[in-house]
């Protein structure tokens, strides 16, 4: 029975009956979701589509963690200061042959006299390598806390989480129990919110297109 409004509502957008169907079943999202569709408005990046470049990026990283290569290169090394005492050694191993400077830490040994015992000055102990250690994670960000009831007044709360698809009184109006205020969209369905008492509008706390929490307040009657 809400074809035909939605037909009307979507004149000016729709190409097909599938845009129509989109707007009947989420008018807020359907619509934004239409004008991305049809260039009237950008698309914000976390709906944009996957280019095949970022495609093949990721592919490439997966391919990477599988051979275990994405692994984090070691902080480089400080480079001490090559002393007068390094010596030059040939190093050959499983045929293959290497040119080595070995520099001793602390003061060389001391080849001891026939019949006496040799005399040196031990290195020392190698330092101990600071751990880094990881930065502590940020703590998550509290939630905002859901607007706080009126001291004073009747208030109209939202019974689920929704989006604002309208807003049927103005701050001054007159009500009565029953009369409808706001219409919330939520879990699929378009929900009349009424009135809980006689009264005069004082606040409206949301416009149409907003997202509300459970329990939010929208409008508070006096």
């Amino acid at each position: 029975p809400e074809m035909e409004k939605a037909r009307e509502e979507t004149k000016d957008i729709a190409k097909n009956l599938g845009d129509i169907l989109v707007y009947a079943l989420y008018p807020q999202t359907g619509m934004r979701f239409l004008r991305w569709k049809y260039g009237l408005e950008e698309a914000p990046a976390e709906v944009q589509p996957r280019t095949m470049e970022d495609v093949k990026r990721e592919d490439e990283l997966i391919r990477q963690a599988l051979k275990g290569e994405l692994v984090a290169p070691p902080p480089p090394k400080e480079t001490p200061e090559r002393s007068a005492r390094a010596k030059t050694y040939n190093v050959f191993v499983d045929g293959d042959y290497f040119s080595v400077e070995v520099d001793e830490q602390g003061e060389l040994l001391i080849e001891p006299e026939p019949g006496r015992k040799a005399i040196a000055s031990a290195a020392p102990p190698p330092q101990k390598k600071a751990v880094p250690v990881a930065p502590r994670p940020a703590e998550p960000k509290a939630k905002e806390p859901v607007k706080n009831a009126p001291e004073t007044g009747v208030a109209l709360k939202a019974p689920m989480p929704g989006i604002i698809v309208q807003v049927l009184c103005q701050v001054g109006s007159e009500v009565k129990t029953g009369d409808e205020l706001i219409i919330l969209e939520a879990m699929k369905m378009q929900n009349a919110l009424t009135a809980a008492s006689d009264g005069k509008i004082a606040e409206i706390r949301v416009k149409a297109g907003d997202s509300v929490g459970a329990g939010e307040v929208l409008i508070v009657i006096s």
